[in-house]
């Protein structure tokens, strides 16, 4: 197949009609789609090429998914491209100030009449794509076009508006955004065409839009807003509840709200004619359950009932026939059961009650049963204007039979309790509401349900309520300026006043109350109002108490009011909110007023709403059972006008105050469990009930768990509000924060904790006092930082025995503060109560350590008070607790930090004025009293705190802090700085003066002068350490004490002899090797390394070796035998004997590295560098002497192996290859004997070739040119041993001469013959092919005989160019001359590519074939080399096709010829059919469609080629027509081979073949040429030759139906696939 991705659309603008689109491969294809667009794609088409492939998920494979693929690929990728560029062109065209290219086709804008409507509507764009439509004519190809809106909507974002009204966004167009704006899009469009009713004029554009938005239903149904307008678009058809729908009329559109569902009990309500069940494509299941999500009506509601009682009153009216009212009669009887059964859901439910309600009181029918027995709809308010009309009617009402619902009933007059006068209930009238209460059920009338209620609410501004029952809303008027007729700002409650008879009577309760009564009350509530009645209340800001007189006028009694309350301080106290977890803070200003008195009060007011426990469900089961909420609160008075102020008493409150006190300063408010007379909290009770017991556990979560840390949350905002807080204070009024005033402030902010609790409110406190560790709560005053809050987490506090001493507890106090520790400020009588948690941190010994440990903050305290600070941390005597504290007073005036270890010193003078730069380490004594210097001074103090007496450990630790480190230091005579000459004298003098002071401690430090030249010093020190050489300085040999102190030998003046004789040596040979070798052990060398690290020049090397030469005596043992061992180790490790050298420069060796060479052999050369040193034998040497320290003899291996060989690693220069020669046979004829020797010969390049360079081989790198075959082939190329060595050719045989012509070497002779091949300028041919005779008359001589080869050596054998061939084209036809294989210029190949001549007739193409003159292989030749045998079938079928191919047109004088090969070709592949060899590769190669076959006489015909497919066997000319045709007599024998590849064979033809006039190309070919002549289409000017190009086509059908026509611009056009043919 041979497609280009080729698309396009067409949108017809000039008519804004739809009209259906549809598919084109160039020409119409009969299959339509659901736009309003033309789709063009170079689609791949079917073989009947009128349907488009679209596999199934079955289809996978073959070339059915091939085409699918492509046909998805043109709709995904290149159609939404062009469909984007159509969008974007229209658009263009349709703005008026918009000049575009494709106005041009045209005269002027108004020729296209393109209406705005078609842009606006979306009628152009890919909607109604995911239909579930199926097309007919194509399978499954509706799959092509689905989610193409997504595709084009994602390239359109980036270029232009996305959909009208929208902008477009491409920095943002993710497929997220695209989705969004579609999401958006759909919301729109609903909005829009619900507004504008365009149903009616585009229903097929807004069809495919609704479509669109249900297949994203289930995303979209979380969108409230979409299906909210979705729902009441109207686009859903409808008919009657059969659902046959009426003929001649338009379809009816309702939308989803106004549906009712037809498997619903809701159908059996409507009438035959009524049209609001959904019909089409929405009567599907997968509709049903969309518009369902949309609100479609499933069950009985309040609008559905409004509509059907309209509906019967309407039909009912306009129905004339017996027939019409009696369906409505029996739908009406239907609708009041179905009401009846769940009238108290829809009652619940939402809709519009009220409405439908008041349309069923005044519904006109009721059921009722006629004298003859019938049911019948009468009227009911006839009915309802006499009862008693039930007992002599001949109507009698059937309202048991069909009506059940209590609230039917009195919804339609029936069961009406009489109006009553209510004189015992309490009422409340608050807004617009009133509410009655009747605890006992008696006196309320009854729910609609017919149960009995014990209280209503009302609003009586609406209803008009209180003109019904004005009796008793009469006490309510005139009181706040109530008249009941519009809301009241306010709440009045109303609370019955019983008399004696009264109380008798009522249920409520007996109680009788009097004016005296009613005053004590009064007096009661006040007080409880006066104590802060208002401040847990949420939107009560006032509380007043009046008395009417009895000329109606009031008289107010008093009044608590909350004062200048701002708008923060409300909200913060209206956030009472179910569910709502908050906590938070607020000020109160509240006025109490009455006739005796007026005050002020200021309250700070702390709430929260908190969460239950999660694993407590017994407390969330209690508090959702007395609809109880977590709401705690702790309110303090912070000022009040009154001097003793009664509300500053604590007390419990449950919103409204308690009579129950606490005790407390602070009130505490919590939704307590109360008693049933609700004056008390449920208390623990051993009788309690178990719902008792719950309250029990309730209380005791408010009391024992919130309160308090309500109570702490309280005083973390009573420290930090900024109206009262402290910081804040200090911040305006600096003056004003003296040290009194803070403890007055302190004092009044403790009066807010709770000191002493009763036994009610013992767990409170208790769990109040336990501070938690980590509580950050910021509650503690301290001083620290000049005075801030602190919570306990920090807070440290002060005990009773602490603040006994005021010294003592300023100073430590004073000290920790300074150390940054938060020392907080409570109350002494917390401290006597003892409620400090002892958990808690006091200031203690341990905490003073620790708080100056590492730290110098007791610098700058006066002396005194450091006395006092040590005196209170040493009074135990815990001297490891006072590691880490800086409190020595030491002599350079610091104080120092006493740590573990010896740090300090208390030392005499002459040592501190020894060591007076290190005053810092010195304790002042004068400064502490004897008895602390001597506590201090005890060895328990010196291990703990590192203070000890002056010694000569102190000595030696001072004197490593004062020299540095190591044997010898360079230092300034006369300098300042420690060490000089004047402190050298004073530390002499001292060290003389203490003979306690062994030398050995004090050998370490660099401290003895050296010198030079007689007496100067040189500036440096050395140490006394015995491993370093010191000697002392001699004059009778300056040359030898050059080179000592060359080396690093120390001289020494004999002044210094007196105390340190073991120490320095005396000057004699012994010591002078003993100086040296030390030396080198200092620097951690050998004796030989050293003396090289100095480079001694030659006269002193000389120098030195007559020394030890001359005094060789002296050096001996005592017993004259010999050296020592250790004298010996350092004269063979002297670098001063003179060795053999090739450039004739002295080199000097250690007597340990050099050797003596056998007597006879000549040194040759010996490289500079070398290990291996031969002593140069000079008459000053003495060979006795080199002999007894260590010089050994040289054996001729190791002389070749170390000093030879590595002068050989490279080319010897030439006037040192005779020498060479000379000394290689000498080797060479010892190596007989040396079996040592020939293996190390062998491994080395030590022979010179014949060639022309001074390159050295190993042995095994040359050949003999003694044997036959090595001398032919590696003639001239230097691969032969020189001549001036073939004198010991034996010897160089045994060492690894090739000699003998085995698998490796016979392979190396054929490479050798490669590679002269390939040179540049190659030998003459002839001499390269006479040696290639040679290696092939080897190989044919002695393979498998004296030759043995490794399968991997045949196989790269066969690789090699060795094989002479023939010129194959003077052996074959003419004809066959040009096809030939060219043979090259050397005419050798590899045997894997070369034929035997038995197999020139069926390779000749593609094979050279070897020269059987030069070459005739043997037996074990053949057997080895299989190619030889047989040529691949692979190499035969290649020639096949080229015989068939090309050869056959060029034979016509010579056809017997050409049909003798092929035959031969045709019967070896015949036979590898029938012998089952290579099947698989013969069927692939004849089954493609190549015409291989010639199926007639003349193969210079090409009718007379066929492929194997198109031939058939066992039938007549007549049965068969073309493509299709019989086999040939003489390809017949081949059927095996024609089977293979394809030919058909028929046994019996039952079926008569018709024939066509036209063949299918022939039709296509005249369609396309009356298509291109009679188009009028102004491009077909860009086309050449459309006829000739046709005919072309009709021409070479059979050969290639993928031909395509070429363009002017070289584009292609009209593909078609020849397996569709």
């Amino acid at each position: 197949m041979k497609l280009i991705p080729w698309v396009g659309v067409a949108a017809r603008v000039s008519d804004t009609k739809r009209h259906d689109g549809r598919l084109f491969c160039f020409l119409p294809l009969p299959i339509s789609t659901p736009f309003n667009v033309h789709i063009h794609g170079f689609f791949a088409m079917s073989s009947s090429r009128r349907e488009i492939p679209v596999p199934s998920e079955d289809d996978v494979t073959g070339l059915v998914a091939i085409k699918g693929d492509w046909n998805r690929y043109l709709f995904q990728h290149c159609v939404p491209q062009a469909w984007a560029d159509l969008l974007e062109a229209v658009a263009k065209c349709a703005s008026p100030n918009t000049e575009s290219k494709f106005v041009a086709l045209v005269q002027s804008r108004a020729e296209l009449k393109i209406e705005s409507a078609s842009i606006a509507e979306y009628r152009l764009w890919p909607l109604g794509g995911n239909r579930k439509e199926g097309n007919r004519q194509s399978r499954n190809v509706e799959v092509l076009w689905k989610n193409l809106l997504e595709a084009v909507v994602k390239i359109v974002s980036k270029r232009m508006s996305v959909f009208p009204g929208l902008s477009s966004d491409v920095e943002t167009a993710t497929p997220d955004r695209v989705e969004e704006k579609w999401m958006s899009l759909e919301e729109g469009t609903i909005e829009k065409t619900y507004h504008r009713k365009a149903l009616t004029t585009e229903p097929d554009i807004i069809d495919a839009l609704i479509d669109r938005v249900l297949e994203h239903l289930p995303r979209l149904v979380s969108n409230a807003n979409v299906v909210r307008q979705l729902g009441h678009v109207p686009f859903v058809t409808v008919g009657p509840p059969d659902g046959r729908k009426k003929s001649k009329v338009k379809d009816r559109f309702v939308a989803p709200v106004d549906v009712v569902d037809r498997d619903s009990e809701l159908k059996k309500l409507y009438l035959s004619d009524e049209e609001v069940f959904p019909t089409g494509k929405y009567a599907q299941k997968y509709a049903v359950g969309q518009l369902r999500d949309l609100g479609m009506n499933t069950k009985l509601n309040a609008k559905i009932v409004v509509d059907r009682i309209s509906h019967y009153i309407k039909s009912w009216t306009d129905s004339t026939t017996a027939t019409e009212k009696k369906e409505i009669h029996k739908t009406a009887l239907n609708f009041l059961r179905l009401l009846d059964k769940g009238y108290q859901k829809i009652v619940e439910g939402a809709g519009d009650v009220r409405n439908m309600e008041k349309l069923l009181s005044k519904w006109q029918w009721i059921p009722a049963v006629s004298e003859h027995g019938t049911e019948i709809l009468s009227e009911a308010n006839k009915i309802r204007d006499n009862k008693q009309a039930y007992l002599t009617s001949r109507v009698m009402p059937t309202v048991d039979h069909c009506v059940k619902c209590d609230k039917l009933r009195r919804l339609f007059g029936w069961d009406v309790e009489p109006d009553i006068e209510i004189v015992d209930v309490p009422s409340i009238v608050s807004g617009s509401h009133v509410i009655f209460f009747d605890p006992h059920k008696k006196y309320l009338p009854r729910r609609l349900n017919g149960e009995s209620t014990a209280g209503f609410r009302k609003n009586f501004v609406q209803d008009n309520f209180a003109s019904q029952f004005e009796d008793q809303f009469e006490p309510y008027k005139h009181h706040l300026g109530c008249d009941m007729s519009k809301p009241i700002d306010g709440t009045i409650f109303r609370l019955p006043l019983r008399t004696v008879d009264i109380a008798e009577k009522s249920g409520i309760s007996g109680k009788t109350y009097t004016s005296t009564k009613i005053r004590e009350l009064l007096e009661e509530f006040r007080n409880q109002a006066f104590r802060g009645a208002l401040l847990f209340l949420k939107h009560i800001e006032k509380i007043e108490a009046y008395k009417a007189g009895d000329d109606g006028q009031l008289e107010r009694l008093w009044a608590v009011t909350v004062d200048e309350l701002s708008e923060e301080a409300r909200r913060k106290r209206m956030m009472v909110e179910k569910n709502q977890v908050y906590s938070t803070s607020f000020l109160l200003n509240v006025r109490i007023s009455d006739s005796r008195d007026q005050a002020m009060q200021k309250w700070l007011v702390t709430t929260a709403l908190s969460e239950l426990p999660p694993n407590s469900l017994n407390l969330q089961q209690f508090a959702k059972r007395n609809r109880l909420v977590a709401h705690t609160g702790v309110a303090g008075l912070l000022e009040s006008s009154r001097d003793a102020d009664p509300s500053s008493t604590g007390a419990l409150f449950t919103f409204l105050p308690l009579p129950i006190g606490t005790g407390l300063p602070v009130h505490l408010q919590g939704c307590f469990a109360l008693s049933s007379d609700r004056r008390s909290i449920i208390l623990p009770d051993t009788t309690a009930s178990q719902e008792e017991i719950r309250g029990e556990s309730w209380n005791e979560f408010l009391l024992g768990t919130l309160l308090p840390q309500r109570h702490l949350e309280f005083l973390q905002n009573l420290a930090m509000h900024k109206e009262i807080s402290l910081t804040e204070l200090a911040k305006e009024n600096k003056n004003l924060m003296t040290e009194e005033y803070m403890a007055k402030f302190i004092d009044k902010y403790y009066m807010y904790w709770p000191s002493q609790c009763d036994s009610m409110l013992k767990t409170y406190c208790s769990r109040f006092w336990d501070f938690p560790p980590d509580n950050h709560m910021k509650i503690f005053y301290t001083p620290n930082g000049g005075g801030k809050w602190t919570s306990y987490s920090r807070a440290v506090f002060e005990d009773i025995e602490f603040s006994k001493n005021p010294t003592r507890r300023r100073v430590i106090r004073d000290l920790l503060i300074k150390r940054d520790y938060e020392i907080v400020q409570i109350p002494r009588r917390f401290i006597e109560q003892e409620l400090i948690p002892k958990k808690s941190r006091h200031i203690t010994r341990d905490l003073v350590r620790k708080g100056i440990q590492n730290t110098t903050v007791v610098d700058g305290m006066q002396k005194a008070d450091i006395a006092v600070l040590l005196e209170y941390i040493l009074e135990v005597g815990k001297f490891a607790d006072l590691r880490g504290c800086t409190l020595l007073p030491l002599m350079n005036g610091t104080l120092g930090m006493l740590t573990e270890g010896c740090q300090y010193f208390v030392a005499e003078s002459a040592e501190i004025d020894l060591f007076f730069h290190l005053s810092a380490r010195f304790v002042d004594c004068s400064y502490l009293p004897e008895s602390i210097i001597h506590n201090l001074c005890t060895p328990e103090a010196a291990q703990e705190l590192g203070v000890k007496r002056f010694d000569e450990e102190t000595l030696v630790q001072f004197l490593s802090e004062v020299l540095p480190s190591g044997t010898q230091l360079e230092y300034d005579h006369d300098g300042t700085t420690i060490p000089n000459d004047k402190w050298l004298r004073k530390l002499w003098k001292y060290l003389d003066a203490k003979d306690t002071v062994e030398v050995k401690s004090i050998a370490k430090f660099p401290l003895l002068p050296t010198v030079k030249d007689g007496s100067k010093p040189v500036g440096e020190l050395v140490s006394l350490d015995p491993q370093l050489p010191r000697i002392i300085h001699s004059l009778i040999y300056p040359e030898i004490s050059a080179i000592l102190r060359k080396t690093g030998t120390f001289l020494i003046d004999k002044m210094y002899t007196k105390r340190l004789s073991n120490y320095v040596l005396e000057f004699t040979p012994t010591n002078v090797l003993k100086c040296i070798q030390l030396a080198g052990k200092t620097k951690g060398i050998s004796v030989e390394e050293l003396m090289s690290a100095f480079k001694l020049t030659s006269s002193e090397c000389e120098a030195l070796r007559n020394f030890v030469q001359e005094n060789g005596f002296s050096l001996l043992d005592s017993d004259a035998k010999g050296f020592s061992s250790e004298t010996s180790s350092v004269l063979e490790q002297l670098p001063i004997w003179p060795v053999h050298s090739s450039t004739g420069k002295t080199r000097f060796k250690a007597a340990k590295d050099c050797y003596l060479l056998p007597h006879g052999l000549s040194a040759f050369s010996v490289p500079s560098g070398s290990r291996v040193a031969i002593v140069s034998m000079e008459p000053k040497i003495d060979r006795n002497f080199v002999s007894k320290i260590g010089t050994r003899n040289l054996s001729t291996e190791e002389h070749f192996e170390r000093n030879v060989l590595p002068s050989l690693q490279k080319p010897l220069p030439a006037d040192k290859i005779p020498a060479y020669m000379e000394f290689l046979n000498q080797i060479l004829k010892q190596s007989e004997s040396r079996p040592h020797l020939c293996r190390l010969l062998s491994q080395h390049k030590i022979l010179l070739s014949d060639g022309p360079t001074s390159d050295l081989y190993r042995p095994d790198q040359l050949y003999d040119h003694a044997t036959a075959l090595f001398g032919i082939v590696f003639e001239g190329a230097g691969k032969f041993v020189a001549a001036e060595l073939r004198e010991n050719l034996a010897a160089i045989r045994r060492i690894g001469l090739k000699s003998n012509v085995d698998g490796a070497t016979f392979l190396e002779c054929v490479t050798e013959i490669h590679r002269l091949s390939n040179l540049v300028q190659p030998p003459l041919g002839g001499d390269i092919l006479n040696r290639a005779k040679s290696v092939i008359s080897h190989l044919n001589s002695n393979l498998g005989i004296a030759l043995q080869l490794q399968s991997n050596q045949l196989d790269q054998l066969v690789q090699l160019p060795i094989v002479p061939v023939e010129n194959t084209a003077t052996r074959l036809p003419k004809f066959a001359q040009l096809f030939a294989h060219i043979r090259s210029t050397l005419g050798l190949y590899p045997f894997s590519a070369v034929c035997a001549p038995e197999h020139r007739d069926i390779v000749w193409t593609q094979r050279p074939i070897y020269d059987e003159n030069l070459f005739v292989p043997s037996l074990h030749v053949l057997n080895n080399v299989t190619t030889l045998r047989k040529p691949s079938v692979e190499t035969v079928l290649d020639h096949l096709e080229t015989l068939a191919l090309k050869v056959s047109k060029c034979c016509p004088d010579e056809q017997d010829e050409f049909n003798r090969m092929l035959e031969k070709t045709y019967t070896f592949l015949q036979e590898c059919v029938e012998k089952k060899h290579a099947v698989e590769l013969i069927k692939k190669r004849l089954s493609r469609s190549e015409p291989l076959f010639l199926n007639g006489d003349d193969p210079t015909d090409r009718q007379n080629w066929k492929p194997a497919q198109c031939l058939v066997h066992g039938a007549a000319n007549d049965d068969i027509q073309p493509p299709w045709f019989k086999i040939h007599k003489k390809i017949e024998p081949f059927y095996h081979l024609l089977k293979l590849g394809g030919a058909i064979s028929i046994e019996k033809v039952d079926t008569k073949i018709v024939i066509q006039n036209y063949t299918q190309s022939e039709v296509i070919s005249r369609n396309l040429t009356d298509f291109y002549n009679c188009t009028n289409d102004p491009a077909i000017e860009g086309y050449k030759d459309v006829e000739k190009c046709a005919k072309k086509f009709r021409a070479e059908q059979l050969e290639d139906y993928c031909r395509r026509f070429r363009l002017a611009n070289e584009s292609l056009i009209v593909p078609l696939d020849s397996d569709d043919e």
